[in-house]
């Protein structure tokens, strides 16, 4: 196994687990529904931002929610492109972003997968709880694919010759 490889497969279980567990108290601790003084559906923090549980079956701002399964599928083959990316990487902070991105792309595809009712594939939806009141609700999954794909596209001036990037791959 190359180096890089260990380092995203490292950083794509971090990923996975920390996104999961979050997930999993969020469910735990919130209702799903409009924020109410009366129940525990919202945890109040600063500025507007709350914790809020939400369930989103489609992509980004809840667009296109009859294509879960569609998304889901993409996650899963996008996960494994980076980390074969990441296994022909020779640069550590790439390897670490590839891993990131994969991360979360499997944190949200194992909601689809695993939390869902039964009545169709991948038809679960993907557990949101962190709502700053002015953006859409979002999750630690979203987090990692987003500062991740930034710091490629950051890090993606910086490469050298030698370093696979993924515009090299394509």
């Amino acid at each position: 196994m190359s180096p890089g490889l260990r380092i995203a497969l490292a950083v794509t279980g971090v990923g996975i687990f920390f996104d999961q567990i979050t997930k999993s108290w969020a469910e735990s601790r919130l209702d799903a529904g409009a924020c109410s003084t009366s129940t525990d559906s919202c945890i109040d923090l600063i500025f507007g931002a709350r914790f809020h549980l939400a369930y989103n079956k489609g992509a980004a701002f809840s667009s296109g929610e009859s294509l879960g399964y569609l998304f889901g599928i993409l996650a899963l083959i996008m996960s494994v492109v980076l980390l074969y990316l990441a296994w022909k990487s020779t640069n550590k902070l790439n390897s670490i972003l590839f891993g990131m991105v994969a991360g979360g792309a499997l944190g949200n595809f194992a909601d689809r997968a695993f939390r869902g009712d039964t009545s169709g594939f991948l038809d679960g939806g993907v557990v949101d709880f962190i709502d700053l009141g002015w953006w859409p609700i979002f999750n630690i999954a979203d987090c990692l694919i987003v500062v991740g794909a930034i710091g490629l596209l950051l890090n993606s001036k910086e490469s050298k010759p030698d370093d696979v990037t993924l515009a090299e791959e394509i």
